[in-house]
């Protein structure tokens, strides 16, 4: 019986197909393995120096916002009147996942959401379109609908914040909108906004009791603004067989016009606008944001400005779509070094409050300075217990690997960001634990071909054959518990694969139990044995 199930698992063993087995066969016998080791070396470093790296990963979830004023309505009548059935409406669009707006006095937003993975441009052109073909269904009371668009390439990467205890947030903000415009002319840099800055207006002060002296209304004063500084287009006219463009335009150009603007006139007097008002372009010292910045005891310049909160703007930088945060970073900030040394003055403090370029940098080479930690260690534990042969193999194998991952990735598109380099630690613990599994594993299959295991040399005379076999045992589970997965993992490996041979060891009651299971189970007949131990020191 023995030497008829050896003649079936050799006969099997020649007719299966064993991928794993031909793919170790073709780079075992080819001679082109030493030339390909150093070209899939050289594919991943291009690929680990050439993918982009950014902290967070390119997710594609379009979205838009969509304002619509309604002058005179109550949230109710905006609610019933426009916001549900536009709604109603967007949601039968190709793509929408789901749109949901709020109804306020006299406006309604709505805020459309796109499926995960729609195309970002096509799904925008839809929703205009949509929005335009809409216009003719809107109630009477509603303006022009105003659609945003908000993208995840808008989110700043980068975040520099300028500082002083000499200059306050007007002069700062004068600054941070100089270097934005010398920032934009950087390939890669999107879109730039200036936070917690104070805007640069022409402030008019109304004099109450002289408007009231004069009989004047608040709506009087602002039309008579409003009148002085027009610029319209009047459309095209033929004159002298010639097509002129025609337009009313006048502006003031400068505060002393403004300030000599008349504002009432009758047969006594003129009021001019300064009589009634105080003009200026100063900053509102009555803030309604506040931005301010210090150092901790942890830097350098603790000491040389005790702790003081300064006034601060902060500049965000985003990037570009599918852009390399890393150098892009290092140019920004290289640009602003040359502005510092040039025109920004020495009392202003630059400083980068955030930087997601260099934190994915940092991210990457930690992850590349574990792996070779992680095969230097390993390779050391194979040297000493498997021998040097072993430990080179891993050595060469775990950096070819990880190389091809890296070269599919560049190729592939996604950037190195905090997901992927979690899945890349992950997968270079599994690539560790099986080299370690496999070079242990061939070691072991060396000593049993060359008989070097005394128990393995009795089981093979005992059973009549040298099968191709695994060997379970019970572990932590308890003998019983784990002799019983290893009969249930058998009749699930078997028909998948005929030329493994499971050999289960038992003794007494549990070897009954586990024949009695196997023959439920129609596996006994199936190169599965159950044989007591031949010495103590079972395998």
């Amino acid at each position: 019986m023995n030497d008829k199930i050896s003649q079936s698992s050799s006969t099997n063993s020649h007719n299966a197909f064993n991928i794993a087995h031909h793919l170790a066969k073709i780079f075992v016998e080819s001679k082109l393995v030493l030339a390909l080791v150093p070209a899939v070396l050289l594919f991943g470093l291009i690929g680990l120096f050439e993918t982009p790296r950014e902290e967070n990963p390119q997710i594609v979830v379009p979205a838009a916002e969509i304002t619509i004023p309604m002058d005179g309505m109550s949230p109710l009548e905006v609610e019933h009147l426009l916001l549900t059935p536009l709604e109603n409406h967007l949601n039968t669009m190709q793509g929408v996942k789901h749109p949901y707006g709020v109804a306020g006095e006299g406006f309604a937003k709505i805020q459309v959401e796109f499926k995960v993975g729609e195309d970002k441009t096509e799904s925008f052109v839809r929703l205009y379109d949509q929005m335009e073909r809409y216009k003719i269904q809107l109630p009477p009371l509603a303006g022009e609908p105003h659609i945003s668009l908000v993208d995840v390439d808008d989110v700043p990467f980068m975040v520099v914040t300028l500082a002083s205890n000499q200059y306050d947030r007007y002069q700062l903000t004068n600054m941070a909108e100089r270097m934005t415009e010398h920032l934009h002319s950087i390939d890669g840099v999107g879109l730039s906004q200036i936070h917690g800055g104070q805007e640069n207006d022409v402030r008019v002060e109304i004099n109450p009791t002289r408007l009231q002296a004069l009989g004047l209304g608040l709506n009087q004063i602002r039309a008579h603004i409003q009148a002085a500084n027009i610029d319209h287009s009047l459309g095209f006219k033929v004159i002298d067989k010639d097509n002129q463009h025609m337009r009313v335009s006048y502006k003031l150009e400068n505060l002393e016009e403004l300030r000599k603007l008349v504002v009432f006139r009758d047969t006594e007097k003129v009021v001019h606008l300064q009589d009634i008002a105080h003009i200026t372009t100063e900053p509102d010292h009555k803030n309604l944001s506040l931005s301010r910045f210090n150092f901790g005891p942890a830097d350098h310049r603790f000491e040389e400005y005790k702790g003081q909160e300064m006034a601060a703007v902060h500049i965000g930088i985003a990037k570009q779509g599918g852009v390399n945060s890393v150098p892009l970073a290092e140019d920004i900030l290289e640009r602003i070094a040359s502005m510092q040394s040039q025109w920004i003055p020495k009392s202003v403090e630059v400083v980068t409050t955030r930087n997601d370029g260099q934190n994915a940098n940092d991210s990457v080479n930690t992850l590349i300075e574990h792996l070779f930690i992680a095969i230097a260690v390993v390779s050391l534990v194979l040297w000493v217990f498997l021998g040097w042969r072993a430990a080179a193999i891993v050595f060469i194998a775990i950096p070819i690997v990880f190389a091809i991952v890296i070269g599919v990735d560049f190729l592939a598109g996604p950037t190195l960001n905090r997901i992927t380099l979690y899945a890349l630690i992950l997968a270079l613990g599994l690539l560790v634990d099986d080299a370690i599994v496999v070079i242990e594993n061939i070691s072991e299959l060396e000593r049993y071909e060359k008989g070097f295991d005394p128990n393995r040399a009795l089981l093979n005379e005992k059973l009549g054959f040298k099968p191709r076999f695994a060997i379970l045992y019970a572990g932590s589970f308890g003998r019983i518990n784990g002799l019983h997965y290893a009969v249930e993992l058998a009749a699930k490996l078997l028909p998948l694969d005929p030329t493994i041979v499971f050999v289960l060891m038992g003794v007494g009651s549990e070897k009954e139990k586990i024949t009695q299971l196997a023959v439920e189970k129609q596996v006994l007949s199936k190169n599965l044995f159950i044989v007591e131990p031949v010495t103590k020191n079972v395998l």
